[in-house]
């Protein structure tokens, strides 16, 4: 067998209202492994909402708990993330897609290292930021932070998808928006939280959505890099035809 008939013919690009189908359809692995992701997160919400409701004072159990179970779940998700980014680039000979390291490095260092919480902090006592709706200096000083990681992560991007290919390009956009719906639950749901919780008591339902909604964002950054990775996946151990005499072997002579 050549080279050239070694290496798998691109898959179209979906079109317009057919992204789920080209995600899922057909795709037995990617929904497999989609299944069994998506339902730990589920289980982690769900802990955390039991937790909540029963009073447990074990912190580990809740998804807004740095390095507690959900958070270091992320983590595993998070650099399966890069994983994939740079298996799809060796395999398409793409430095472009290279690219992608530093926003997913940065979104996972900033989940385990607390970036923009401890850089917000030092970003308000050196701008001399200050409280305002509701919202505390160093809240301000997390928004400076974010954006500037964010602005020199779209320096990189930009420059590479010029140089993308068509299929690239229609990755980057994929991933952007999955980005930007990130920064609306890890960023906005956050802010918003921070400006209206204030003595609640009770079920925090802003901390579910807001650290459930970033496990469920991130978890579909894993499928849609997987499915840009693979296509397809029959069955290993499907069920064995039936032989051709089985059917015969009862009928009369």
């Amino acid at each position: 067998m050549t080279a050239a008939a070694r290496i798998r013919r691109p898959a179209p690009i979906p079109g317009r209202g057919e992204f789920w189908s080209w995600l899922l359809r057909d795709q037995r692995a990617v929904v497999l492994l989609a299944a069994f992701i998506a339902l730990n997160d589920l289980a982690f919400i769900a802990v955390h909402i039991a937790g909540e409701l029963v009073g447990s004072r074990n912190a580990l159990l809740f998804v807004d708990t740095d390095r507690g179970y959900a958070e270091v779940f992320q983590y595993l998700k998070l650099a399966f993330v890069l994983l994939l980014v740079v298996v799809l680039a060796v395999e398409r000979r793409s430095w472009r897609m290279l690219a992608w390291l530093p926003p997913f490095a940065y979104l996972l260092a900033d989940d385990a290292l607390r970036i923009h919480e401890d850089g917000g902090l030092i970003a308000a006592e050196l701008l001399g930021l200050e409280a305002a709706l509701g919202l505390r200096a160093r809240d301000f000083g997390e928004i400076v932070v974010s954006l500037a990681a964010g602005g020199a992560c779209l320096v990189l991007l930009v420059v590479a998808y010029f140089f993308a290919d068509r299929r690239e390009r229609w990755l980057f956009r994929a991933l952007t928006a999955l980005v930007a719906l990130l920064a609306v639950f890890g960023i906005g749901l956050d802010l918003v939280h921070q400006a209206v919780s204030g003595g609640a008591t009770g079920l925090d339902w802003l901390a579910v959505a807001e650290d459930g909604g970033e496990m469920i964002v991130v978890t579909l950054m894993v499928v849609l890099l997987l499915r840009a990775n693979l296509t397809g996946g029959a069955p290993a151990l499907a069920a064995p035809e039936a032989r051709p005499d089985a059917a015969s072997e009862g009928d009369p002579a």
